[in-house]
């Protein structure tokens, strides 16, 4: 969002695209789609993973420049959903780089976010690209992100795709995304919760403002290369996360409680950004001190109470899904879901998984398949063997469905035993 805004401030011409999925609060999202449209951007609700719905922006919009920036990001949640991070960080860069390239867009280049992740364990500080270790990431999130500097080397090589991606370091500020730290932390400090230290508050990280962040994109843009580049951007400070934290307490006015805790799976005790490459190729440093960015941070935090963010959205669960292991030109099995009719008449909400090799969207007979981003679990289904206990306990389907049938090609649906309520 703010890369866009300050771009139409620029007199740039700004299309922006999201799916608006409910990762977290939807609310914010929409907040920023209404900044964007203030600010004259366009806005179309898509996913740049469809890769016919992305061709059809760049065509209708005339794009010029993609400066690609979704992401399935967050260390913690890579636990939780490590397919949604494969799916989304991997398979849908591949995507819009296809379509980079069916758009001959590939002598402009592709600017996309990468991430400090991709230093792992590393304890030479400051991380240096080209240097510095990234063979040993300490999260699915940073394998995913490293994936990605590795595609983007592939395309080059194959389809001269030029490309510069950015290592972001610990970026903050207004709007940022309630799953991470900042605005964690600000909330709890808010409302008198406990928050947390991860490696008993020792840990330290190079946090950058939002607005640096935003000059580093911009500059990335005007960066005229035919190979793949790589820079961090970061705010070459780092500092202790207690000291962030206090930070935070004189901004909000508040004292916070803390709990000294170990370090958690996923984390890593150090991040720090070494930007002299991106003062050399970028004219790039950052400009805004912790200091000043916390205070903004603070300010807008209260100003806008964005303690409204941070309440995750309540899934709704559909009475009935269906699960089956393919879906054949000959859909006269499907006239045999009896108990599907009679949800149906019941005017009960309905939802349909076909995990197969075909395309999800082969419909037929007017049954509409609801989709769950579950592409990449759907590609572990060998085609002649249906993992029946897998399906009933996928994670997707747990968190979605009330009630769970398997149907095969021989019988009629059979509930599943799932553990879910």
């Amino acid at each position: 969002m703010h890369a866009a805004i300050e771009l139409r401030n620029r007199g740039f011409k700004v299309v922006a695209v999201d799916n608006l999925n409910d990762y977290y609060s939807p609310q914010l999202k929409a907040d920023r789609v209404e900044l964007l449209k203030e600010a004259g951007a366009s806005f179309v609700k898509a996913d740049v993973c469809d890769e016919v719905a992305f061709g059809k922006i760049i065509k209708d919009y005339e794009v010029e420049r993609v400066v690609h920036l979704a992401a399935q990001a967050g260390v913690r949640f890579s636990l939780k959903s490590p397919h949604s991070y494969t799916s989304n960080n991997v398979d849908c860069f591949v995507s819009v780089l296809e379509q980079v390239v069916k758009a001959g867009l590939q002598d402009k280049p592709i600017v996309y976010a990468s991430s400090s992740n991709v230093y792992g364990f590393n304890n030479n500080a400051p991380f240096t690209e080209g240097v510095s270790d990234v063979d040993h990431p300490a999260s699915l999130y940073a394998a995913t992100k490293r994936a990605d500097e590795l595609i983007a080397h592939t395309y080059n090589h194959l389809y001269n795709v030029s490309s510069v991606g950015l290592r972001f370091f610990t970026v903050y500020g207004e709007y940022g995304r309630p799953d991470m730290s900042p605005m964690i932390f600000a909330n709890k400090i808010m409302k008198g919760e406990t928050l947390k230290l991860s490696n008993f508050g020792n840990s330290i990280r190079d946090f950058t403002y939002v607005s640096d962040i935003v000059e580093g994109i911009i500059a990335s843009l005007t960066l005229e290369t035919d190979k793949t580049e790589l820079f961090n951007l970061g705010g070459n400070n780092p500092i202790k996360l207690t000291r962030f934290v206090k930070l935070m307490e004189q901004g909000l006015k508040k004292n916070a409680t803390k709990e000294l805790v170990p370090m958690q799976s996923g984390d890593v005790p150090l991040t720090y950004a070494n930007v002299t490459r991106a003062g050399l190729y970028l004219n790039w440093s950052p400009k805004v001190p912790i200091e000043v960015g916390m205070k903004r941070f603070m300010d807008w935090f209260i100003a806008n109470d964005a303690s409204k963010y941070m309440t995750k959205p309540k899934k709704e669960k559909k009475d009935v899904c269906v699960i089956t292991s393919s879906f054949t030109e000959d859909s006269s099995k499907m006239d045999r879901v009896w108990d599907v009719e009679q949800v149906r008449k019941r005017d009960k909400k309905i939802a349909f998984y076909f995990f197969s090799n075909l395309d999800l969207d082969n419909s037929k007979k007017g049954w509409k398949d609801i989709k769950l981003n579950l592409d990449s679990y759907r590609r572990m289904i060998t085609k002649s063997r249906w993992p029946k206990f897998m399906g009933w306990k996928h994670p997707v389907i747990a968190q979605n469905c009330k009630t769970v049938f398997y149907l095969d090609s021989s019988s009629r649906p059979k509930k599943g035993v799932v553990s879910i309520c």
